[in-house]
């Protein structure tokens, strides 16, 4: 019998490690996170069968955390135990507030807490795959920064609230574009700039989200740009750039400067404010500020808006995470293509699209001729290989428009909508000729040649009235390309069962 898994968040090594430890010996399987974010994702990659979160954690705290997983429709129903010192009844009523479905102490006994895992996993809901309307996010908790400020607390009063309504944005809106625009917006609030950005980074690409509080010249924003792209190369892992960094530029917060407006000094890339945070091995983020007062560093001016600017960093981070795990649950792990669950699903919206208005998409079902080959020749490792290759040159040769996935094993599927047959047909062929004519390499020195087979179909016909439908008659066209001696296109008649 498979052992229930449980994910256990703890900042604290030695508890966690002892949790591990007695749970392991109680017969669950232990996942570990060390903080609030990791649990998250761990969430969705490992589909727990019970979570634990302790509360005061780095990045993101157990509310926190708590809150997005009952957010999320796919593991919302995970049940979730917040195990904790924090005993205050405020605590405890904080923790149910968010959704956590128990509220333990780390005083009870591992008896206690047995019982209580055993209970919920008995209760656990079945998920369900019926989106619910969307929750209106409840308030996260008030922010105390000024402890230490008290001879500025009008001003830090003030500062707070934009503090918390920067952090309401991570609970309020999960697109990064949007994160970062309603963010900027508000930092405006609290600090004057002529030019604001948030860029976010991980090892493979980047983000540039620029917003502009007035109207200025492209040649100021393209300086500024520049300056970001400079200090990404200084300070960065990954040297940003055109070729890796995708740019968004906002719309101004007002079209026409006041009328007592100084001109934006020059250059651009010469007056910028940085706030830099690095907050995981492989994520990078970078505030600019373009065209603001002085602040003196150390100065508590400095502090406050540090403290900002790093809650604004944290809710990015929380959308651009939020973004890679949605891709997660639709790309292929091997080879960054969509997965047959996301284009069976866009599949059958493109149908319902196409009956509207009339359209005729086109369905290839494509297959690598004698790949158990070159698993028995080359290896496993090499066959991977192979089947990513595979998949960067298909995703190449496709329009914005074409949705292309991994079918399984060696096999692919392509949608083109809005193509005849005949102009199906004849992407194929080329798809198949660049294919035949490409070396892949396997090893140092070692390169093979492929050939595919395609089979292609399309709606609407005879027999093709849904996805089902038209994927099965793709299937009988492949197989005939493979009967016809591989290495081949081939298309079957309307309506052919």
């Amino acid at each position: 019998m498979n052992k229930k898994s449980i994910l256990v968040a703890d900042d604290n090594p030695t508890v966690l490690k002892l949790l591990k430890s007695l749970l392991e010996k109680a017969g669950f399987r232990v996942i570990e996170a060390v903080d609030g974010l990791q649990a998250v994702e761990l969430s969705f990659t490992e589909n727990p069968d019970l979570i634990m979160l302790d509360i005061m954690m780095p990045r993101m705290n157990g509310f926190q955390a708590c809150r997005l997983i009952k957010n999320e429709l796919r593991i919302k129903d995970i049940p979730v135990v917040m195990l904790t010192a924090k005993d205050q009844p405020t605590d405890r009523y904080w923790g149910l507030e968010t959704g956590a479905d128990s509220y333990l102490t780390k005083a009870v006994s591992f008896e206690t807490i047995l019982k209580e895992i055993k209970k919920l996993l008995r209760r656990k809901k079945p998920s369900t795959l019926v989106r619910p309307k969307t929750d209106i996010a409840r308030p996260v908790e008030s922010i105390d920064i000024l402890s230490s400020l008290n001879d500025l607390l009008d001003r830090k009063l003030y500062e707070a609230n934009i503090t918390k309504e920067i952090s309401n944005l991570a609970y309020t809106i999960f697109d990064i574009a949007e994160t970062a625009n309603e963010g900027l917006t508000l930092l405006r609030a609290c600090i004057h700039y002529r030019l604001a950005s948030v860029t976010i980074s991980d090892e493979n690409r980047g983000y540039i989200f620029i917003k502009p509080a007035v109207s200025v010249s492209d040649e100021i924003v393209d300086e500024f740009t520049s300056a970001i792209f400079r200090k990404t190369r200084e300070i960065n892992h990954v040297a940003l750039g055109p070729e890796n960094a995708t740019v968004k530029i906002f719309k101004p917060l007002q079209e026409t400067a006041e009328e007592n407006e100084e001109p934006p000094p020059k250059p651009a890339g010469e007056n910028v404010y940085w706030s830099q945070v690095k907050s995981r091995k492989n994520l990078f983020e970078l505030v600019a500020l373009y065209d603001v007062p002085v602040i003196p560093r150390g100065s508590e001016e400095e502090k406050s808006l540090s403290s900002i600017l790093n809650q604004l960093l944290i809710v990015t981070e929380n959308a651009f995470l939020y973004r890679e795990l949605q891709e997660l649950a639709i790309r292929d792990g091997l080879t960054g293509l969509y997965n047959r669950r996301y284009f069976m699903e866009n599949l059958g919206s493109e149908l319902i699209r196409s009956k509207r208005y009339r359209s005729n998409p086109s369905l290839l079902l494509a297959d690598i001729d004698h790949f158990k080959d070159i698993n028995d020749r080359h290896g496993h490792v090499a066959g991977d290989m192979v089947l990513r290759h595979v998949g960067e040159v298909l995703n190449g040769m496709m329009r914005k428009s074409d949705v292309v996935a991994r079918y399984g094993g060696e096999e692919f599927l392509i949608l083109l909508p809005e193509t005849s047959l005949s102009d199906a047909c004849d992407f194929a062929e080329r798809l198949r000729l660049t294919i035949e004519q490409t070396e892949f390499v396997v090893a140092p020195g070692c390169q093979v040649k492929i050939t595919i087979s395609i089979g292609v179909s399309q709606f609407p016909g005879e027999a093709v009235l849904d996805p089902k439908g038209l994927l099965e008659l793709a299937d009988k066209a492949l197989y005939q390309a493979k009967s016809d001696g591989r290495n081949i296109v081939r298309s079957l008649p309307e309506g052919h069962g």
